[in-house]
């Protein structure tokens, strides 16, 4: 007889044994996700299974007994789909429970794995929205990845890392979610896809974790300190034991310190500035000093860094360039490389919402937003419902480019989204994360990339989750990778004796982590120089007029931490110094700036950059645009603006409010702009006696005539003003750089370069030796200076082109590179030619057109002006020449060279390639491309263009500003509208006078020739464009622009000659100078168009 010592546990009552153990393992409070738990065994889990499954098939379809065993029910179920998922999952969960494969288990094992996960309080990710995913996609976001699929997250973060250095998780998922989103990750499995578009917070956990893994399994490592399930690890180490490299790019290194690889990024400075692009130190330059090239929708301006080791190969220094207006991107190029070009997103116009936390840094929107405080920047037409009113911390004002939009910070705490009134809102993180609570940064030192400096550690506050709460994960990464401290931590007592742990002598960039559940990481990245002072006599440095207040500084550090100088002087022309600190024979450079005064000056069109000595604005700018004078006096004052003309004493201007306790005064310049008209040169101080003056009014003239005489440039009538620049360019070889020479008594030193090279393009101007101003490509307002000689030294073609424009040599047999031919072309009639203007444009003409594919290419890289490239292809006539497809993967995508790219094929290219395309033209490409232009409609007339011709430009542009439309994409919907918005500003100019009284009898011919043709599309594209009461005159030419695109393209596909396209050339480039955006649209659009009409006509 058997006791009951001897009873065997029956199924039941080892699920609910199970169920009771487990429970607690699944808790929300102790993870994140199923996968997460290691703690129960593959054999318990798997018999589990056995049995639930048993009993269920046993008491059948509909049966609720699943609902009675949530723990178990969700854990055995999700480990099927974390060991053995390999492309299906149902089959693999009935033959490991030991039921039928029928319709019923999926509905049955879904509805409840679904309940479940709200009885255990964990996330059900509703909004996972693939197909046939209803219960298979939580299952599978709950496996975190399947083992099945790591491979292929593993080489996607590799291969990304390698693309992009200096890559943040966030950034990773941000990317891949828009990747997946438009399904353009079909090489990746699918859980792989779908966990990345939907984790949100718990995607970036995993991502950063995975980041940390694969770098120490690169580097021999095994990854067990990883907090990550341990079969993790072993897909990672078992693809680096199969030959696969892990690796990511590390940092720079040589005699500095290595830092992480950097990024641009969109910063915000809510007091000053408003938003700009941080631009990246550039490691081992030359003279320390670098050019980027930034462009801005159809702008583009050079920027250079400042120098500040002159003489030395060494970092520069960040680039930060302001946004002065809303844009959709933001691109930068290194001038003279061919590797870094970069492509910095600002505003998504399907989302126009921007996010910094307080330190300025803007945040993703994919995953929810981290509690505290944050800046949300937003247009007037998509109000922010704020969550309450207690929670509005404080507004700031913008510069004048962001009319229209509001800056307001915000206290995320206890707020569970945000919310514009369009229904578009962005989720805050639900969950209590752990916080940094960050030391004072030094307000006098930086690192080279831009980055705060810190002496001490930050503080750690974890999240109170209970005595059940989970356990933490403290680490500190050195600027090696090494790790210094690791140590699991229950209490910030604990963090607080971690930190006392670590080495004295941290002197470097550091990684610090805390880790706990997923979803709940704390990461952030520090520069750190333990026990670094820096004192400055003064403490803050006045403007004299001459510079600023001379300033002594003292530095220390940490003993064990070597300071390059322990004191530094700064005399009245100097701002800032570098030092370097260091523990071994690695440097770190530090920037020291002590705090003091500076002035700028900002319009809707520019963000001038801070300057410590009195600004020089020209009169003439100012009665255009006045803009406002910011002062930033470093502490909080009453200033008053004293305006001085010849009489004296003339006005005072107040300052607008300030916001927040900001330091920096804003004067608007408008209200002196009666006293401009009057006296036409003032003197604005911050006195009434004029002692401290922070800007000169003058009159933009400062020379009367210029010459050349024994290699010196002689000024005749110039002022002795302090940074009096001639900026000089060779008109017999435009495509050559501009050299800036100082002058001094009106006299300026011709180096060798610009003797004997022919006639010169000067232009002068006054440069803040503080800030310098970027040097134009090309100059708008120039001095012609006569000179005997051409180019003789540099490449031979370039040579020989300059002798050709100099009117010494003839161009047959040409064979050199093309883009200098582009430029000479683009600049003809600015090169002082005279009565040799139509040969020589003639001459060029035919040899840009005797190579049309190789021309064309060569105009994708050469430095023209977005502006100018249609009217280029117009006056060649190769925007009806036939191409054959190049392969231009090389060349970076821009604005200025979407459309030759364009013309060639690249949208036939590769997925990188047509993203970079996008990039610039929108999302709205990818359907032109395909076929279908869903916003055919926009961009012609109606009624309403007749109301609006009736209104001035600036009732016009106000218009616009209110209903928030801002260029955005080539092609999206706002760049179409403020396309077609040129026509009415440009419609009596003198170059469309021909085309608006022959535009109906233009557009009439182009649909005769379409219909002979049988091009239906071309006529729709038309017909979508037509004015519907009066298409003719000014209201046609929209109509009449894509219809002559699709004319052109038409030729040059069909290798025909079309007669409305000979005779049209002459007004398409009447209309590209009068409107090149308008031109370039439609250029685009019908070679998309045509292209894929012809593909589908020639398909089989």
């Amino acid at each position: 007889m058997s006791t009951p010592t001897d009873r065997k546990v029956t199924p039941l009552e080892l699920l609910r044994m199970r169920e009771e153990s487990w429970g607690s393992r699944l808790s929300p409070i102790r993870i994140g996700l199923v996968a997460e738990d290691v703690t129960t065994t593959t054999a318990h889990s798997e018999q589990a299974l056995r049995w639930l499954g048993g009993l269920w098939h046993r008491q059948g379809p509909g049966s609720t007994l699943l609902r009675r065993f949530p723990a178990v029910h969700v854990l055995t179920t999700t480990r099927v789909a974390t060991d053995h998922y390999a492309a299906k999952y149902w089959p693999q969960l009935c033959e490991r429970a030991g039921i039928p494969k029928d319709p019923y288990v999926q509905h049955d094992w879904g509805t409840a794995y679904i309940h479940n996960l709200r009885q255990l309080g964990l996330p059900t990710f509703d909004d996972v929205e693939d197909r046939g995913s209803r219960f298979v996609g939580p299952i599978l976001m709950h496996s975190g990845v399947p083992t099945y699929c790591l491979p292929d997250l593993f080489r996607l973060a590799r291969d990304r890392r390698r693309m992009m250095p200096g890559l943040t998780p966030e950034a990773f998922v941000d990317w891949a979610r828009e990747r997946a989103r438009q399904d353009r990750l079909r090489h990746i499995d699918k859980p792989v896809q779908r966990f990345l578009r939907y984790g949100g917070e718990f995607a970036v956990d995993v991502v950063d974790r995975v980041f940390e893994l694969l770098d120490v399994v690169s580097a021999g490592g095994t990854g067990d300190d990883v907090e990550l399930p341990p079969r993790f690890r072993a897909a990672a180490v078992a693809l680096r034991d199969d030959g696969e490299s892990l690796s990511a790019p590390s940092g720079t290194a040589g005699e500095f310190l290595p830092v992480a690889p950097r990024r641009a990024a969109l910063m915000l400075d809510p007091y000053g500035r408003g938003p700009f692009v941080r631009l990246p130190s550039i490691p081992d330059a030359d003279e320390g000093q670098v050019v980027w090239v930034v462009g801005a929708d159809a702008e583009e301006e050079r920027v250079p860094s400042l120098a500040l080791m002159p003489g030395y190969r060494e970092p520069t220094p960040q680039v930060d360039v302001p946004v002065n207006r809303p844009v959709r991107q933001l691109t930068a190029r290194l001038e003279g490389s061919t590797v870094l070009d970069l492509t910095i997103p600002v505003v998504d116009n399907d989302r126009p919402l921007l996010v910094f936390d307080e330190e300025g840094v803007q945040m993703g929107l994919g995953s929810p937003l981290r509690r505290g405080a944050v800046w949300v920047l937003h247009p007037w037409t998509h109000p922010l419902e704020a969550p309450a009113p207690d929670k509005v911390m404080t507004r700031a004002a913008l510069p004048p480019g962001w009319d229209g939009w509001e800056l307001v910070l915000l206290d995320l705490d206890g707020v569970q989204q945000l919310r514009l009134t369009d229904g578009q809102t962005v989720e805050v993180q639900a969950r209590a994360v752990p916080r940094f609570h960050m030391p004072e940064p030094f307000a006098g030192a930086r690192t080279m990339s831009g980055d705060a400096i810190f002496a001490h550690l930050p503080q750690i506050e974890l999240p109170d989750l209970g005595d059940d709460g989970p356990g933490w994960s403290v680490s500190l990464v050195d600027h090696t990778g090494a790790v210094v401290v690791r140590q699991d931590v229950s209490s910030e007592a604990d963090c607080a004796r971690v930190w006392a742990s670590a080495p004295r002598t941290l002197c470097g960039e550091v990684h610090l982590r805390i880790r706990g559940p997923w979803g709940r990481t704390a990461s952030r990245r520090l520069t750190v120089v333990q026990g670094l002072t820096v004192d400055s006599d003064p403490a803050w440095r006045r403007m004299t007029g001459q510079g600023l207040t001379p300033a002594v500084l003292t530095l220390s550090a940490s003993p064990g931490i070597r300071v390059s100088t322990h004191r530094l002087e700064l005399d009245t022309r100097q701002v800032r110094r570098v030092v370097t600190v260091s523990t071994g024979p690695e440097k770190l450079p530090l920037v020291v700036e002590p705090a003091h005064m500076s002035v700028s000056h900002l319009t809707p069109t520019k963000t001038g950059r801070e300057s410590v000595t009195a600004l020089t604005l020209q009169t003439e700018a100012v009665l255009d645009d006045p803009g406002v004078l910011v002062v930033d006096t470093g502490a909080q004052a009453s200033p008053v603006l004293h305006v001085r003309g010849s009489r004296g004493f003339l006005q005072t201007v107040d300052p607008s409010a300030t916001t927040g306790g900001s330091t920096n005064y804003r004067f608007a310049l408008a209200q002196i702009t009666d006293t401009l008209r009057a006296e036409q040169q003032l003197r604005l101080s911050l006195d009434r006696e004029g002692t401290l003056t922070v800007a000169h009014v003058r009159p933009g003239r400062l020379f009367s005539t210029i010459s050349v005489n024994d290699s010196k440039l002689l000024l005749a009538g110039a002022p002795s003003i302090e940074g009096l620049t001639a900026i000089c360019y060779r008109a017999t070889a435009p495509w050559t750089s501009a050299q800036v020479l100082p002058v001094t008594d009106g006299t300026a030193e011709l180096p060798e370069s610009l003797v004997g090279v022919g006639p010169l393009l000067v232009h002068v101007r006054v440069e803040d030796p503080w800030v310098p101003e970027p040097v134009p490509a090309w100059p708008v307002v120039a001095q012609w200076v006569e000179q005997p000689g051409h180019l003789d030294s540099g490449p031979e073609h370039e040579v020989l082109l300059s002798a050709f424009l100099a009117g010494e040599a003839h161009l047959d047999g040409y064979d050199g590179e093309f883009a200098p031919v582009w430029v000479a072309y683009d600049r003809l009639w600015q090169l002082g030619l005279g009565d040799r203007s139509h040969s020589v444009d003639e001459e060029l003409r035919g040899l840009l057109v005797s190579t049309p594919g190789k021309s064309t290419a060569a105009l994708a890289e050469a430095t023209i002006e977005p502006e100018r490239v249609p009217q280029l292809l117009a006056r060649t006539g190769l925007v009806a020449a036939p191409l054959s497809d190049e392969s231009l993967d090389r060349v970076p995508v821009r604005q200025a060279n979407v459309l030759p790219l364009t013309f060639l094929g690249a949208w036939s290219g590769g997925d990188d390639t047509v993203d970079a395309l996008t990039g610039v033209t929108g999302e709205v490409a990818r359907d032109v491309a395909g076929g279908t232009d869903p916003l055919a409609g926009v961009g012609g007339f109606d009624q309403t263009a007749d109301v609006l011709a009736r209104m001035s430009p600036t009732d016009r542009h106000r218009i616009y500003r209110t209903a928030g439309i801002v260029p955005t994409g080539l092609l999206d919907k706002d760049s179409r509208v403020l396309a077609a918005e040129s026509v009415l500003a440009e419609r009596d100019g003198r170059h469309l006078s021909w085309l608006r009284i022959n535009a109906g009898r233009l557009t009439a011919e182009l649909r005769r020739t379409f219909l002979a043709l049988g091009e239906g599309q071309a006529v729709a594209a038309m017909d979508a464009r037509r004015h519907p009461t009066k298409p003719h005159g000014w209201r046609a030419i929209p109509e009449w622009s894509i219809g002559m695109a699709m004319a052109c393209r038409l030729a040059a596909h069909r290798e025909v000659t079309l007669p409305v396209v000979t005779s049209g050339l002459r007004a398409l480039k009447d209309l590209s100078t009068a409107c090149p955006r308008l031109v370039t649209i439609d250029l685009v659009l019908a070679e998309l168009l045509v292209r894929d009409d012809l593909t589908r006509k020639a398909a089989p």
